[in-house]
């Protein structure tokens, strides 16, 4: 910024009037040295030379500080070093009167501050779940938390369909969101433009949830009184078989009352799972349905006879 007033010597004498001016940052980063040079002229524009010792600088905010002012090539200069993130007030007098009051904000510097993530959200997961991480910084010269303008944070997610993540909170930081297709996305966190990830985006696998496309394989018939079982194949939505487990398969079993054992899923961790029950009467008819997610899959209900 650059600022200009004016003020008259003790005479109050027109042809001495001064025209200060003061250029320099309104932000910068914490230890770094933030330079102001004051200026001051004639009506003409010509440099008046004045004792720097009358300038007055008083720095109030997260500390106080009262930088000396020196002459310098373009004028007289002072230099403040923030060592507490925040807002500053600088005022600055000469010979007791008051010129400037600027407002500076010191802020982290990319080299201070380490970012630290986890969550969901940096592993994958199904499509269309919410998944969410967190974002923790802090201030490596202090320990403590550093606090940074949300709007300064940037989510990018790239993939095979367009993902909108949502940021909240001020410091942890929440990220939440979902994808509505299967494959790699590319997770990319930053701060003011810049990948705070060392080794570059995150990459996740979602895969496809379970649904109506999933299939049973089963025998129509059984002997009663042995066990009884079926293989389900989890396919997704999108037609493709899913190789990972936990989806939530159900089964429900149709046919003489108490006359079969409660049905039993093993999760294989390949995409398929076990089914087992046991029919304890021969010469009956039951009927079983799988379903997954509250909707029937292929080859459901079908029936089994017991011999």
């Amino acid at each position: 910024y650059q600022r200009r007033v004016r003020g008259g010597n003790s005479s109050n004498n027109l042809n001495h009037i001064m025209e200060f001016s003061m250029r320099g940052p309104d932000s910068g980063p914490l230890h770094s040295p933030a330079q102001f040079v004051i200026s001051v002229t004639d009506r003409q524009g010509y440099a008046i030379s004045l004792d720097s010792h009358d300038f007055r600088v008083e720095v109030s905010g997260p500390i106080s500080a009262h930088p000396t002012v020196s002459k310098t090539g373009g004028g007289y200069g002072f230099t403040l070093i923030p060592t507490h993130e925040g807002h500053y007030q600088i005022e600055v007098f000469h010979k007791g009167h008051f010129l400037f009051q600027e407002r500076f904000h010191a802020r982290p510097d990319e080299t201070h501050v380490q970012f630290d993530m986890d969550g969901t959200g940096l592993k994958g997961g199904k499509v269309g779940d919410s998944v969410d991480f967190v974002i923790r910084t802090t201030d490596i010269s202090t320990g403590l938390p550093a606090s940074i303008p949300p709007n300064h944070i940037q989510v990018h997610l790239e993939g095979p369909s367009s993902v909108h993540p949502r940021l909240t909170g001020s410091g942890p930081f929440h990220v939440q969101y979902s994808v509505n297709t299967p494959g790699f996305y590319y997770v990319d966190v930053k701060w003011n433009g810049q990948s705070v990830l060392e080794r570059g985006p995150k990459k996740v696998l979602f895969q496809d949830r379970a649904g109506s496309k999933s299939t049973v394989s089963a025998m129509t018939s059984c002997k009663a009184n042995s066990p009884y079982s079926f293989i389900i194949k989890a396919v997704g939505n999108s037609g493709f078989q899913i190789s990972e487990g936990n989806e939530p398969f159900e089964i429900a079993v149709e046919g003489p009352e108490d006359q079969f054992s409660r049905p039993t899923i093993v999760d294989n961790r390949d995409g398929t799972y076990t089914a087992s029950c046991l029919f304890y009467r021969p010469n009956e008819s039951y009927t079983i349905s799988v379903s997954v997610y509250g909707h029937q899959i292929s080859n459901s209900p079908f029936k089994v006879a017991t011999f």
